[in-house]
């Protein structure tokens, strides 16, 4: 009996080990990523994105689910488009703000998430990035690529790109960094920030000129949930040099600098 026993213990082995197998590249595109989590601000919900991929199709699919904290973790799609990124909760906890495609340009979306309904809360011709609410829900800093002398004039952005993607010369001339993003050349534009008035409807170019900046944070200071723009020296060092502040004091500009050596 023993002696069966172990015998079997022995072929039981043998065959887990002839079922493992190298992780392949089939396997990475099956595989289900979970990413960006934001924790409500009562820390009974947290909402996270999901993403699929699909190797035949070369794409991936990215949404937006919520979970209950609590001990049944139940979890609910928001939802379903594939283009849904960067989710943040509100101050309160009654509204979620994300990134989506809706309109073919990211844009900055505020879903209630008990009924599900959207409302579209930008419409920056160049799209948005990197999007950060103010704690009062007034203020949004984002990330855009423009052209240094239009800064957020959105419109004159696109057409100038627009025109020049229909020239009949496709030449591109660059003297200095960053040239080409992944698949796309500059073309003389640069990330800025860009703060926009979400109740007056107005953008401005907090980080003007041919530097790139980085992506709005949050400040380290008394205000830790105010947005916080940084200008990179260099687009090939990411040095801090200058921090700009969307503020939420009514009456008086939502913008202020100060210097910062590093």
């Amino acid at each position: 009996m023993i002696l069966s026993a172990a015998l079997l213990l022995t072929l039981g082995a043998g065959e887990a080990m002839a079922q493992k197998r190298a992780f392949t590249i089939e396997d990475v595109y099956r595989s289900q990523y979970v990413g960006a989590p934001q924790l409500s601000p009562d820390g009974t919900r947290l909402v996270f994105t999901t993403t699929q991929q699909s190797l035949p199709a070369q794409s991936s699919k990215t949404n937006l689910v919520l979970m209950e904290t609590g001990k049944n973790g139940t979890t609910r799609t928001l939802t379903t488009d594939g283009m849904s990124f960067g989710p943040q909760w509100s101050s309160d906890g009654k509204s979620l703000y994300y990134t989506g495609y809706a309109t073919g340009t990211a844009q900055l979306y505020r879903m209630d998430p008990a009924t599900g309904e959207t409302t579209q809360l930008t419409d920056f011709a160049m799209g948005v990035g990197d999007a950060l609410v103010s704690p009062d829900g007034r203020y949004v800093a984002f990330t855009a690529t423009v052209y240094p002398d239009l800064g957020a004039d959105a419109k004159a952005n696109l057409e100038r790109k627009r025109r020049k993607e229909a020239g009949p010369v496709h030449a591109h001339i660059a003297d200095s960094l960053l040239f080409r993003h992944w698949t796309e050349y500059q073309d003389g534009r640069f990330q800025h920030i860009i703060v926009c008035d979400l109740q007056d409807k107005t953008y401005t170019d907090v980080t003007p000129g041919i530097h790139p900046s980085s992506r709005p944070t949050e400040a380290r200071d008394s205000s830790p949930s105010r947005p916080t723009a940084r200008r990179s020296a260099s687009p090939r060092i990411g040095t801090a040099t200058r921090r700009h502040r969307p503020t939420a004091t009514s009456g008086r500009s939502p913008l202020r600098e100060e210097r910062q050596n590093v």
